[in-house]
């Protein structure tokens, strides 16, 4: 018996960029459905640069809708 567990591995800024991208294109909650909808979400690079103001509160819904 095998187990499958879906696990998503992103870096900070690819993970803010389509956050930000999915806001203006109308499909926001779908894309945050999809990384909330995981086992084990793995962002990448925290910290390594410096994260633009406007997508703050998108990095913040995510550890706040994950943990």
């Amino acid at each position: 018996m095998s187990l499958l567990i879906k696990v998503i591995m992103i870096h900070t800024s690819d993970l803010l960029n389509k956050l930000l991208i999915a806001k203006k294109d109308g499909t926001y909650y779908n894309t945050l459905k999809e990384l909330l909808d995981v086992y084990l979400l793995i962002i990448d690079e925290i910290g390594f640069k410096r994260i633009d103001t406007n997508a703050v509160d998108e990095f913040f819904e995510i550890n706040k809708k994950k943990v």
